[in-house]
């Protein structure tokens, strides 16, 4: 039988499980022989958690020494398995323990694990995977009995369980384990929690006292060490439950969270903050202001919006990247200072404001109106590529006439972004044949350029389309030409969505491209692609 857990094995791996299954020699195995010991040990120190399923009936053999070393191997991938991964790995177990029993015969007892060796406690926490009810709660009741706390994380996992008696047993033994020696484990299961509450079972009351018992001042070492955790979901949790802690300075906590590279706690600082640390030696909506983030700053806008702001002050957000919160601020200032957004614009054009010019062109693309062509296409030669591709897009969006030749001049010799927002405006605005921007493109010394350029074809007709790919899949360009496939599989597999004809003369024209091509391209691609224009050129 196919054990479908197996998918998430990497090849390697793969290569060492499948012999440890293969039956009748996995009883040989199971006695020691081959070379069953080696061959568990290298997966054990493999990593991947995911053969633990397959281990299972080694870890009940009947050979003292292949039963030890699979137990140990079980508990090392274990250990490196992330917590929050635990309710989908819970499972594999299910359907692995059955795998055990119904197909190896294997019995495995909850009773021959009450040793509490480390390797055992782990094989004792899997069983609590069981598909038996009757197992799974009598493996929580062995497992609150343990003092380490490894086996919160699976008490944790049965809160949720479809049994109502297992629930139970998970919940009274969890309670007990609710104590400050356990506070760094319960912080290592806050992602766990936070994966479980999604769950139609799972009580909020779980949360709060979870939360509850790492606000006491007995959890704030743990709780501070969560916050340095590899785990995004567990430094996420611990920022407001170390805000909340007496034991820890707020200030800290915030200053902390506030440069953070995790938006989602900037985010929580921001929206918190003010509330947790009232005091004015932090200014919130300045912070925000300049936060990477554009929500975070959206919302330092609509708080300074509401307020009795400077229209200097305003007018810093006239130059934010963000699209939207220029046009909510471009309104503003119409609506309470009567400025008019396009006359700074080209003010800071004007003032040669290399950090400014970027934003002040796309500004002006929004505010300003087809005047304003001269200053843009004086920057077509500006040293930032930035500046140039948003001159372009600027050009294109005030409808700018007779910009055609500096555009295929951007295209033959300019950078990639340049050349790729130049081919897009001239297809957009039907300016220049897409030929002739086919033929600027390959003067361009630059292969990317050119690729750049062959991607925005599909906005241009789709004969044309075919015409351009084929005449691409044969190129001296390596990547171009792998691009051109890649573009002609599409366009063949999109063919019946529009019904555009060929112009007369056109099908022939494109039969000698395609046999041409033909040994580049895949046989059967080749073959459709070749009978579609041999049905329009009869």
């Amino acid at each position: 039988m196919r054990n479908p857990q197996r998918k998430g094995l990497s090849p390697a791996i793969k290569e060492l499980v499948y012999p440890l299954l293969a039956w009748p020699k996995i009883q040989a195995r199971w006695r020691g022989e081959l070379d069953t010991v080696s061959r568990i040990r290298s997966i054990g120190d493999s990593g991947e958690a995911h053969a633990i399923p397959d281990l299972l009936s080694y870890a009940f053999a009947p050979n003292h020494d292949v039963q030890a070393v699979a137990r140990s191997a079980i508990r090392n991938l274990f250990e490196r398995l992330p917590l929050e991964q635990l309710p989908a790995f819970d499972e594999a177990l299910r359907t692995a323990w059955a795998h055990v029993e119904d197909w190896y015969g294997v019995k495995p007892s909850v009773k021959k694990l009450k040793g509490r060796d480390p390797d055992d406690l782990v094989l004792l926490s899997l069983m609590s995977s069981h598909r038996s009810g009757y197992v799974r709660a009598e493996a929580i009741h062995s497992l609150g009995k343990d003092s380490s706390g490894a086996a919160i994380p699976f008490l944790l996992v049965r809160l949720v369980d479809w049994v109502e008696a297992v629930r139970r047993a998970a919940d009274l033994e969890l309670i007990d384990k609710l104590q400050p020696q356990y506070g760094g484990m319960i912080v290592r299961c806050l992602g766990l929690l936070e994966r479980l509450s999604e769950h139609t079972r799972f009580r909020p009351a779980y949360r709060e006292w979870v939360n509850e018992l790492l606000k006491r001042p007995a959890c704030a070492e743990q709780v501070a060490a969560g916050l340095d955790s590899n785990q995004r979901a567990v430094r996420r949790a611990c920022y407001p439950l170390a805000a909340g802690n007496p034991a820890l300075s707020a200030k800290n906590v915030l200053d902390r969270a506030l440069v953070e590279a995790d938006v989602a706690i900037r985010r929580w600082a921001f929206s918190s903050g003010s509330a947790l640390w009232p005091g004015n030696e932090i200014d919130w909506t300045k912070l925000a202001a300049n936060d990477a983030y554009p929500p975070i700053r959206q919302g330092a806008f609509d708080v300074l919006a509401r307020t009795e702001i400077s229209s200097e002050e305003l007018s810093k957000f006239l130059f934010d990247r963000c699209t939207g919160i220029r046009r909510s601020c471009q309104a503003l200032c119409v609506e309470r200072f009567g400025l008019v957004p396009v006359a700074i614009y080209r003010e800071a054009l004007a003032g040669g404001n290399s950090k400014k010019t970027e934003i002040a062109v796309r500004g002006l693309a929004e505010t300003g109106s087809c005047e304003d062509g001269r200053r843009l296409l004086e920057l077509l030669n500006h040293h930032s590529a930035r500046v140039r591709s948003a001159a372009i897009r600027s050009l294109g969006v005030l409808n700018v006439e007779q910009i055609e030749e500096k555009l295929l001049e951007r295209i033959s010799s300019d950078s990639r972004s340049v050349a790729r927002e130049a081919t897009s405006v001239l297809l957009q605005r039907k300016l220049v044949s897409p030929g002739a921007i086919s033929v600027a493109a390959k003067q361009n010394p630059d292969g990317q350029a050119q690729l750049a350029v062959l991607r925005q074809m599909w906005r241009a007709s789709k004969w044309v389309q075919l015409r351009l790919y084929l005449d691409s899949a044969a190129s001296d360009n390596r990547e171009l030409a792998e691009c051109a496939l890649e573009r002609l599989a599409v366009w063949e597999s999109q063919f019946n969505r529009t019904f555009v004809q060929p112009s007369v003369g056109e099908p022939a024209e494109l039969l000698v491209l395609a046999h041409r091509v033909e040994s580049r391209l895949p046989a059967d691609l080749a073959k459709r692609i070749t009978f579609i224009v041999q049905s329009f050129a009869k």
